[in-house]
C-alpha cells in the first residue's frame, strides 16, 4: 500500500466565526479543506464535517496500526476488511 503524500502538519479545524467558511488548516496555516453543509443540516453539518476532515490524518494512522495489529490471526474479520477498504481509498488502489 502506497503511502499518500498528505499536506503537512497537524490538521486543525478552522474557529467557526458565523457567516464564514469552516474548514481545515494545516500547523503551517495552509487551507487543506472547505467543509460544505447541505440544507437540512446547514452550518451544523458543516461543522461536523470540519471536524471529521481535520481528524482524518490521525484516523488513517489509527487504521494502519489496527491493520498492523491485527495481523493474520484477525484478518479475515469484517472491521479489518473495513479498514483495509478504507484505507484503500486513501491511496487511490
Amino acid at each position: 500500500m502506497s503511502k499518500p503524500e498528505f499536506t503537512p502538519g497537524e490538521w486543525t479545524m478552522s474557529p467557526p466565526i458565523e457567516h464564514e467558511r469552516v474548514g481545515v488548516l494545516s500547523s503551517n496555516g495552509i487551507w487543506v479543506a472547505e467543509a460544505i453543509g447541505c440544507q437540512p443540516g446547514g452550518r451544523e453539518q458543516e461543522i461536523a464535517n470540519a471536524r471529521l476532515l481535520a481528524a482524518s490524518k490521525e484516523l488513517y494512522e489509527a487504521l494502519k496500526g489496527m491493520i498492523e495489529c491485527a495481523g493474520e490471526e484477525y484478518s479475515g474479520s469484517r472491521y479489518v476488511e473495513a479498514a483495509r477498504a478504507a484505507l484503500a481509498k486513501v491511496t487511490g488502489e
